[in-house]
Order: structure tokens, then sequence, then C-alpha cells
């Protein structure tokens, strides 16, 4: 008696496991199309222009509390600064 791996039962469990390592594979792409996300960068020119658009909007609130009187100036906040920057660059 020959034993051949033509019979119908061997052909039906290597389908079978096909199928099976298919299956797999399909879930694993699923799961990893849902880890991937978007993400959004912006280039330094981009950067640059939205700090100057801020800055730009503090210039014109100082300009006009000046204008209208309301500025005040807090000395000792600029001597505190002036000293720390005495001490980090130790200028005397």
């Amino acid at each position: 008696m020959k034993i051949s791996n033509n019979d119908p039962h061997s052909q039906v469990m290597r389908t079978y496991s096909q199928n099976q390592k298919d299956e797999q594979n399909i879930v694993r792409e699923k799961k990893d199309a849902s880890v991937k996300s978007d993400s959004v960068s912006l280039s330094t020119d981009a950067r640059e222009l939205a700090e100057s658009v801020g800055k730009a909007a503090k210039i014109e609130e100082i300009r006009q509390r000046i204008e209208d009187g309301t500025y005040e100036i807090d000395a000792s906040s600029i001597a505190e600064k002036l000293l720390s920057s005495e001490v980090e660059f130790d200028i005397r």
C-alpha cells in the first residue's frame, strides 16, 4: 500500500490551514491600519510667522496703552532682570 498526500482529508486540512493563516493576516493588517495616525508638523517659517503675529499683537497693545497713558513700567522688575543677566553673563 502506498501512502500519498493526495487523499481528500489532507487536501482539506491544507486548505483549512491556509485559510487560518489568511484570516490571521487580515486581522493583523486591520490592527496595523487602526494604529496608524495622522500627524502635522509646521515648518520653521510657519512657526516664525505664528510667533511674529503674536508679537505684533502684543506690540500693538503696548503701543495703544502708551498712547492712552495707561502703560505702567515696573522698575523693580527691570532692575531684577538686569541684575540676573549680570550674574548670568558675569558682567562686572
